[in-house]
């Protein structure tokens, strides 16, 4: 572990293989770089978000605003005003961070399961997508409020509703034991097909004792949004956009009903983070202050562990660069055909010819001869003519 001293303790680990095996590299910029010894990069511990001129809470900050109702106008603005910058961040940066960012965030909840209760609500609606209309499903479990799917189909057969059934069947850990819809006859075979052993149950309306109102209200809180969108451009990027604001919803947002706990901590969900920054941060070199006494564990499973612990656990040691192993060449001597007949046995198949002896590559190899002598090398020049 490399500790560097000089009014408070720090902690520098690489942000690609979160080795700690790091040593000062001078300056860039007028900020101290570090070289990693595991991975052979170099990297500033400025608290920037991997590969981004934006600090990490700055990105987190424009990702939250953009899910909570802003557009990326107005993201500019507040983070000019915020962080005191000379100008404000283009939209086209802002849409990259929140592109790039979500898509991590999804790809790390994909095998956490929710502990969702026993009744589930599922409803449709009418959405705008390049001018067409699509519909948007949605299926959320009634006791934690969690959004266990969110999907965006062209039709509304019951195609469309097995297919969002099975995903929100892929995010809960167990199946419900009822579930209700509204009257639209595609739940029926899908509910028969993707979940047998739950019981159907249709709404009667909203002011019926049997209804869907907690469906409903959560297509209401969506269509709020849509409205500073102003539609969407197409399936692909209102998927992507659903698949966000779906997760900002169960992780990010505390609710009122919940007592402002949010639906992933009513569903006993343990994710890696607790807010969009922290997504940021999971690949950003950043400075943790350490107490007197305390380390943090940093202990990795051998497959990532860098080559230069490796190498201690095996008690060898390494000086200077890791030159690459040589490549074994083959013998050469006689061919096949040859050792066929010396055995007294007749090869089959086609004779491979031996490989060529490779020529030695480096400082100290010496270059081939050449036959021709070097006075053959240059051509005579013949005199003009007159």
């Amino acid at each position: 572990m490399t500790e560097f001293t000089e009014t408070t303790t720090y902690i520098i680990t690489c942000p690609d293989c979160q080795g700690n095996k790091v040593r000062k590299h001078g300056f860039q910029a007028g900020q101290q770089r570090y070289f990693c010894k595991g991975c052979k990069k170099a990297f500033r511990a400025n608290g920037k978000a991997q590969g981004r001129r934006m600090d990490a809470d700055m990105v987190g900050s424009a990702i939250r605003d953009y899910y909570t109702g802003k557009s990326y106008k107005q993201i500019a603005e507040g983070l000019k005003n915020e962080y005191d910058l000379a100008k404000e961040p283009s939209k086209a940066t802002i849409y990259e961070n929140v592109r790039d960012y979500t898509t991590k965030a999804v790809g790390e909840l994909k095998d956490h399961k929710a502990k969702t209760g026993g009744h589930w609500v599922a409803d449709e609606m009418q959405v705008d997508v390049g001018g067409e209309k699509v519909w948007l499903w949605n299926v959320m479990d009634s006791k934690t409020r969690y959004i266990l799917a969110s999907h965006l189909t062209p039709r509304r057969d019951a195609q469309a509703a097995r297919v969002v059934l099975r995903k929100a069947a892929l995010a809960a850990d167990k199946p419900p034991t009822s579930i209700t819809t509204d009257k639209l006859r595609s739940y029926i075979p899908a509910v028969k097909d993707v979940i047998p052993e739950s019981k159907h149950i249709q709404s009667e309306g909203m002011r019926a004792k049997v209804n869907n109102n907690l469906s409903e209200r959560l297509q209401g809180t969506f269509r709020d949004r849509i409205k500073t969108l102003r539609g969407l451009d197409s399936i692909k990027t209102g998927q992507h956009y659903l698949d966000g604001w779906t997760l900002t919803y169960n992780h990010f947002r505390g609710h009122e009903s919940l007592g402002n706990k949010t639906p992933g901590e009513k569903a006993k969900m343990k994710p890696p983070f607790r807010e969009w920054a922290d997504v940021v941060k999971a690949g950003a070199a950043t400075l943790p202050k350490v107490k007197a006494g305390k380390r943090p564990s940093l202990s990795l499973p051998k497959s990532r562990q860098p080559k230069a612990s490796q190498d201690k656990e095996a008690g060898t040691k390494r000086r200077g660069r890791i030159k690459p192993p040589k490549p074994v060449l083959p013998k050469v001597g006689r061919s096949q055909a040859d050792q066929g007949k010396k055995a007294g046995k007749r090869p089959r198949g086609l004779i491979e010819p031996p490989k060529p002896v490779l020529p030695k590559v480096g400082r100290r190899a010496k270059k081939p001869k050449s036959r021709t002598p070097r006075w053959a090398r240059v051509i005579p020049r013949l005199p003009r003519r007159n």
